[in-house]
């Protein structure tokens, strides 16, 4: 850019000088052609009056004569020197034109650079805001990170309070999916050794009766509501699944009679 100014500076100041060359070589081009116009109009003024002497009277030995042939010959040089001036103006010119042309490419040149500037500031900018929509993106990552965090920690908290309301079972309040999601569920399962089995499927019969009054065990004792309890189908039972039947209620237990006849009363 500094040497871009500096020849744009130099060529302005060139044509600055030539513009003031030409304007006194054209002053000095007018005075000529105005002088030599007069001086024209003199000879045509002098030819005309010794026209009709020039075959009566040889006058080329004269002084008059020797005068009117030096100052033509002194006019002769003055047109001269005004056409060589006129071919010096119009040299001066075509100089002119190229140094106009120089400058508008100079300036061209120029405009090209605060373009890029321009560009340089802009992509500078745009440069800084992605920094910061970055920055903002990761914030807001790690804000849904921490929330979902909190979110599994207030599941954990809920889970344990739910199960501590029962002995043999366990609720699974939500679900790990593949792609790393959790997923609300509302599973039970029941204790069966050191082993839990889901409820509803992988335990037996004796396990599931079990879960089952568990549940109604840990509903009761929430809600501070006691009821009779009645078991249907208690011959799936053994005695030491019912030993292991802890209520805080009647439970009352229903089976199969080993009658084979229905005896009506």
């Amino acid at each position: 850019m500094d040497s871009i100014n500096k020849s744009a500076a130099t060529i302005n100041g060139s044509i600055k000088k030539t513009q003031a060359n030409m304007g006194r070589d054209l002053e000095t081009l007018e005075s000529v052609d105005a002088d030599i116009s007069a001086l024209r109009s003199q000879m045509d003024g002098i030819d005309a009056e010794c026209k009709p002497l020039y075959q009566l009277v040889d006058i080329s030995g004269t002084d008059e004569y020797k005068v009117a042939t030096d100052l033509i010959e002194t006019y002769k040089m003055q047109l001269e020197v005004a056409e060589k001036a006129n071919a010096n103006i119009r040299e001066k010119q075509a100089v002119l034109s190229a140094k106009r042309f120089d400058l508008h490419h100079i300036e061209s040149e120029i405009a090209k650079v605060g373009n890029n500037d321009h560009i340089d500031r802009q992509i500078a900018e745009l440069q800084e805001e992605q920094k910061v929509q970055t920055q903002n993106g990761a914030n807001a990552e790690m804000i849904l990170e921490q929330l979902k965090v909190l979110s599994m920690k207030k599941n954990q908290m809920l889970s344990d309070q739910v199960n501590s309301h029962f002995n043999i079972v366990r609720f699974e309040l939500f679900k790990y999916l593949k792609n790393g999601e959790v997923k609300d569920a509302c599973i039970p399962y029941v204790k069966d050794g050191d082993e839990w089995k889901e409820l509803a499927s992988a335990a037996n019969t004796a396990l599931q009766i079990r879960g089952k009054l568990d549940i109604i065990r840990g509903l009761q004792r929430f809600y501070g509501q006691h009821f009779p309890v009645f078991l249907d189908g208690a011959e799936c039972l053994d005695s030491t699944s019912i030993g292991a039947i802890e209520m805080d209620t009647q439970l009352i237990l229903l089976s199969v009679s080993e009658d084979k006849e229905l005896v009506v009363r």
